[in-house]
């Protein structure tokens, strides 16, 4: 969405290199947010939603796909 693409791990490291801090990128399973919107009472919906829109970001093939 932008001027090119980037990995995360990418831009972690610009953030790390412009805030002058060390930030790392750390994958995590779409279950693993959804079990932590859990924790924070955010609605079966919206936990459901978000994964959804984690999975489709996620695909190549999607309609989110940049290449």
């Amino acid at each position: 969405m932008g001027p090119e693409n980037l990995t995360l791990p990418e831009i972690a490291t610009i953030f790390s290199r412009v805030l002058n801090c060390s930030i790392k990128y750390v994958q995590v399973s779409i279950e693993s947010i959804q079990q932590r919107l859990e924790l924070i009472e955010t609605t079966p919906g919206v936990q459901e939603e978000m994964g959804d829109l984690l999975r489709a970001l996620g695909d190549p093939n999607g309609v989110y796909a940049t290449v």
